[in-house]
């Protein structure tokens, strides 16, 4: 705390401020953090407190956009080069200063201190309100405005220092400089543009690290203090040696102090941290084992069963095998290489998995390195083994494409799969062959050092193509990957549509909403934002009824496009349906890319042309529900043959009767009109 007072990132109040708008006083408290046998002190101050009924200081903070670049893409660059660099930002945050009429938002409450005539520091009785002229870490919004400030800065000075520009936009994540390059020379100026253009802002770097024994010198020569064994993103990277290891004694030791309950597994396997996923085999066990004991109805802390406690003994007794792991950090591949990269995708009854490995030659030698992996637990409702081994593949797929982040659940795997590959570029592989086979049932500590198909893939990656599994996956027509999309509420459409539509709707979860007009002015606002920002011609005004009425025709679009996808195709290239389509017998055509009711008697009619060719719907879509409730309301809670008549002037909704039926039930006001009195 003295540190802050004298370096004035925190300033005395001198007088009270009657502005209780910006006034917050931040608790605060001391943790004493133990690394290495030594013992480090920290301050925290919690501006998620607040008294009661009353805001944050978090709550009461805008977050700001997330500017921090992907961790495990980060990792994945961090590995690509020959040379890396790594540095910190000491104090990063306390480098922006705070505006005035800000501070009084940052108070605390701290002793008075002053120093004696012979340099001692005294503490007195007396309490003193301090306040923050730096930004403090902990609030909400700093990581953006540390991201957003390194940002400005690599934009003003991007022509002057292109090379350490680059670094700090793709490979900065909040105050932890990632650098990698080719050769040393390249090393030694991206040090040097680093420095420079951090001293514009006064930010000072520390605890360099680099594999470069050339930068290393130039860091001796300058008598510039540099470290052997630094985490790179929690990741422990030997500079000596250039390899990952993993550091087990603190984890052992901890567990031998408790007992064995729930909340200890559930406390260790978070400290398990292992973002390439290279030690993923092992941490299944653990995933496995704090699954049964949650599904049994153990309590946090009861002891678990003796055969679960069992297993974890195992476990963690075997945790020392992992410290002699040495993985090297560089995959070992250059910009020219000729480099194939492999997923292995695999599942079980009990977790999915996918891993990735890099295949190049080196001297006339085929190498092969594991990338890394990811790893995830079969979900508590039983599902088929198909359709988990689907779940593997889109794991694998997006593994490959750096998505982890977008979730599986509110999308057709599918869809995706077929969006980023070809079903030639599948082949099936045994499961003795196959590397993923160990993130589906998982592997022991003791077994990992030695699983050399875990660390380097099949042993036919090492021959040519030739010698590679030849067995291709059946390749699935359109109409059959339609069937398999009608089984689930999915939210996507297929690869083959009539013409290309925003895909906002995959943010937009359906199920969420029980108000259709809720939903259309949200999909509005959301249609509004994306023209706003394609075209300079900004929309500023309320939502009119025009823009209502483009919400709702996205997503009969986006109905149609879902449930009769295979017939649009079909419409579209002019074949004719299948027999077994639930629509043939309708004669439906296109009309401005909507599928219609066919011609009959109604055309000879005066009716309008919607009457006449009504758009079909399914009436199992979870927006025809909504549709089905809003109509049912609007027409004062009638009955079923009146919302079906109403309905029927501009859509028809197969099984129409059925839907209305099953929504109708759902209706409060209706639910409380027909109560009948209890006795």
């Amino acid at each position: 705390m003295q540190d802050y007072i004298d370096k004035k990132q925190v300033e005395a109040v001198l007088k009270d401020t009657q502005n209780e708008v910006r006034l917050f006083y931040l608790p605060h408290h001391a943790v004493k953090k133990i690394t290495n046998e030594e013992i480090k002190w920290r301050i925290v101050f919690d501006a998620s407190s607040h008294s009661p009924g009353h805001p944050s200081l978090n709550d009461a903070l805008e977050a700001g956009p997330n500017l921090l670049p992907d961790i495990l893409a980060m990792l994945l660059r961090f590995r690509l080069s020959k040379i890396a660099i790594t540095s910190d930002g000491s104090q990063a945050f306390l480098q922006l200063i705070l505006a005035d009429e800000d501070r009084d938002a940052t108070r605390f409450l701290w002793y008075k201190t002053e120093y004696t005539s012979d340099g001692n520091l005294c503490i007195a009785d007396e309490i003193v309100t301090y306040r923050f002229t730096r930004l403090p870490f902990g609030l909400t919004s700093s990581p953006f405005l540390l991201s957003a400030s390194l940002r400005e800065l690599a934009t003003t000075y991007k022509q002057t220092y292109p090379i350490a520009t680059k670094h700090i936009e793709n490979n900065t994540y909040m105050d932890d400089f990632v650098l990698e390059t080719s050769t040393d020379t390249e090393a030694i100026t991206l040090y040097r543009e680093i420095l420079q253009l951090t001293s514009r802002i006064s930010l000072p770097l520390a605890k360099w690290t680099t594999n470069s024994k050339t930068l290393q010198g130039v860091w001796k020569q300058e008598n510039f203090p540099f470290r052997e064994i630094t985490q790179v993103l929690g990741v422990k990277w030997d500079t000596d040696k250039d390899v990952f290891q993993i550091d087990v004694q603190a984890k052992i030791v901890e567990a031998s102090k408790e007992p064995v309950t729930k909340r200890l597994l559930l406390k260790l396997m978070s400290k398990f941290y292992d973002p390439l996923g290279l030690f993923a085999p092992v941490t299944v066990i653990v995933k496995i084992l704090f699954q049964d004991t949650w599904l049994s109805g153990i309590k946090g802390d009861e002891l678990l069963p003796p055969a679960v406690a069992q297993q974890w003994h195992k476990w963690i007794n075997e945790l020392q095998c992992l410290k002699d792991i040495r993985i090297p950090r560089w995959i070992g591949f250059s910009e020219t290489s000729d480099v194939t990269i492999h997923v292995f995708c695999d599942a079980s009854e009990r977790a999915y998995g996918a891993c990735s490995y890099a295949r190049h030659m080196v001297n006339n030698f085929v190498e092969v390195n594991l990338i890394c992996s990811r790893s995830k637990l079969a979900p508590v409702k039983k599902i088929t083994l198909p359709r988990l081994e689907l779940l593997a593949a889109l794991l694998g797929i997006r593994l490959l494409q750096f998505t982890e982040k977008r979730t599986c659940t509110h999308t057709q795997p599918t869809t995706e799969i077929l969006q980023y590959t070809t079903p030639s570029q599948w082949k099936h592989c045994t499961g003795t062959d196959n590397p993923a086979d160990h993130l589906t049932r998982g592997t022991f500590p003791s077994q990992l050092p030695s699983l050399e198909s875990w660390w380097h893939g099949p042993k036919w990656l090492n021959h040519d193509s030739d010698a590679w599994p030849t067995k291709d996956f059946p390749s699935h027509s359109q109409p059959s990957i339609e069937v398999e999309s009608r089984k689930t509420e999915s939210q996507s459409f297929y690869v083959a549509t009539t013409k290309p539509i925003l895909e906002i709707y995959i943010y937009i979860y359906i199920s969420h909403y029980s108000s259709y007009t809720k939903l259309l002015r949200v999909t509005a606002w959301i249609l509004r934002f994306v023209h706003n920002c394609k075209s300079h011609l900004r929309i500023i005004h309320e939502l009119n009824c025009k823009e209502i009425e483009k919400a709702k025709d996205y997503w009969i679009q986006i109905v149609q496009r879902q449930c009769f996808s295979a017939e649009i195709n079909a419409l579209k290239e002019g074949r004719p349906l299948q027999k077994k389509s639930k629509i043939s017998c309708f004669n439906p055509f296109l009309k401005d890319d909507y599928l219609r009711l066919g011609r009959g008697r109604l055309q000879f009619s005066d009716i309008p042309f919607d009457t006449q060719h009504p758009l079909i719907l399914d009436g199992n879509h979870p927006f025809v529900h909504l549709l089905i409730q809003h109509t049912h309301m609007r027409l004062h809670h009638l009955g079923v043959r009146i919302v079906l008549s109403e309905l029927r002037s501009s859509f028809w909704i197969l099984r129409g009767r059925q839907a209305i039926k099953k929504a109708l039930p759902k209706c409060l006001p209706c639910k409380l009109f027909k109560a009948k009195c209890g006795m």
